[in-house]
């Protein structure tokens, strides 16, 4: 098997609702990997975190983003200090307040614990446009490589 199916299956297995969240030896074991593919698992990971296609959540554990209520995403910063992030296959931004982005910087990719707001859910379950979200920077995935004065 490529890399591609490789991948697919293993976002197949975290899609499904029986499994909320796994670690690499039991998606190895359910996916039936052994040997190489076994060893290559890790590194499969860390490419789909690092895309956005899944999150890392506590403990090593894997997931997909929206049931754990995370978002990865890239910082962007207006004057006010606060910023958004514009996640991966997301419809709206997300807002990260200045206190709450930690030291995150212009062009960081990041992971967002979306805030929970039961107003915003019962606007969108009327039928009403998707609400402006907003979170905490939990974790830097990749630093920007861009000059900051």
């Amino acid at each position: 098997m490529n890399d591609r199916e490789i991948k697919q299956q293993i976002l197949d297995l975290l899609k499904d609702k029986k499994n909320p969240a796994l670690t690499s030896s039991e998606m190895a074991a359910r996916l039936g990997l052994r040997g190489g593919s076994r060893k290559r698992l890790a590194r499969w990971l860390n490419d789909m975190v690092r895309a956005g296609e899944i999150v890392c959540i506590h403990k090593q554990r894997y997931s997909m983003g929206e049931p754990a209520d995370l978002v990865t995403g890239v910082v962007e910063m207006a004057r006010s200090g606060n910023g958004f992030v514009s996640g991966t296959g997301q419809a709206v931004d997300v807002f990260v307040s200045g206190s709450d982005l930690g030291t995150a910087l212009p062009g960081d990719k990041v992971v967002v614990r979306l805030n929970f707001d039961p107003a915003a859910e019962k606007a969108t379950q009327a039928g009403g446009p998707p609400p402006r979200r907003s979170g905490k920077v939990i974790e830097i995935l990749e630093r920007t490589r861009r000059d900051v004065v």
